[in-house]
């Protein structure tokens, strides 16, 4: 069983504290270009609320066997994210 998800306009780094701290911070400025590029896509505090749902969704899947609808498919809460393969996918 598999999950394979894609968060539009993103990078791999935004799947970490880079957007929110350099939110909270206030230093988009002084990024290189490299991270300005992977930044500019999404407000790092919609990639963590993205972040926090998801992986809740895929533990409450994983650990207590709960069916998440997350997982299935594409949800209008969140349209930056694509189900790529879901839970039931072959």
């Amino acid at each position: 069983m598999k999950v394979e998800l894609s968060l539009l306009k993103g990078a791999h780094s935004l799947f970490s504290d880079i957007p929110i701290l350099v939110k909270v911070l206030g230093i988009f400025d002084r990024l290189t270009p490299h991270y300005k590029d992977a930044l500019k896509g999404i407000d790092g505090t919609r990639v963590l609320e993205i972040t926090v749902t998801y992986l809740k969704a895929f533990v409450d899947f994983a650990v207590y066997g709960r069916d998440q609808p997350l997982l299935e498919k594409n949800s209008t809460a969140f349209p930056e994210v694509v189900v790529l393969h879901s839970l039931h996918s072959e």
